[in-house]
């Protein structure tokens, strides 16, 4: 039986985008979800949350932060949701949710509400949003290297994009490894 991953990812989107102030970028090999950052400014998000398809289209992880008190509620109340795999982002509250059916989304919507309530600076149900699309397309994780960031994609201001950001990099500079097409992203 294969996953309703179309349905689940249209879904999570309908979700995310409809928080106050949320935009989306397809970075990373997947779609991050952001918030202007000081003042407004585009050109310094904050991340929300980050979505992944995973290898072999078994469904889709969600990536989203709570206190570290509420996470880990969290994680003991549910089967599908566990902290972040990167050891000092799963401290900080950050979470992973790997998503194979439309239900659990439903069960994802009030904690993503939650997460978007932690940044504050924008009144609930205010409803406008920000549109920045860069590409629709979306890698399985554990597919091909192909993060990397366009030229067109905001320098991340989160420190989480920032960790990301310098690992990447890193990758770059030792490994020699380098993105593929840039309409990969």
């Amino acid at each position: 039986m294969s996953s309703p991953v179309g349905p689940i990812l249209e879904r999570l989107d309908a979700a995310l985008s409809a928080l106050p102030g949320v935009f989306s970028t397809a970075q990373w090999g997947g779609r991050a979800y952001k918030l202007p950052g000081p003042g407004g400014s585009l050109k310094k998000p904050k991340l929300l949350a980050f979505v992944v398809v995973l290898k072999g289209d078994e469904g889709v992880e969600v990536s989203f932060k709570l206190t570290r008190e509420r996470a880990a509620s969290v994680v003991n109340a549910s089967g599908f949701i566990r902290p972040n795999s990167f050891g000092s982002l799963g401290r900080a509250g950050w979470l992973e949710a790997r998503v194979t059916r439309l239900r659990q989304v439903e069960t994802l919507r009030p904690l993503l509400t939650e997460c978007r309530a932690m940044f504050g600076g924008i009144e609930a149900g205010s409803g406008s949003t920000v549109s920045v699309e860069l590409s629709g397309r979306m890698a399985p994780r554990g597919a091909a290297k192909t993060v990397g960031r366009d030229r067109r994609t905001p320098a991340p201001a989160n420190p989480v994009a920032a960790h990301i950001a310098r690992v990447v990099e890193q990758a770059r500079h030792e490994l020699g490894w380098s993105p593929g097409d840039r309409d990969d992203f």
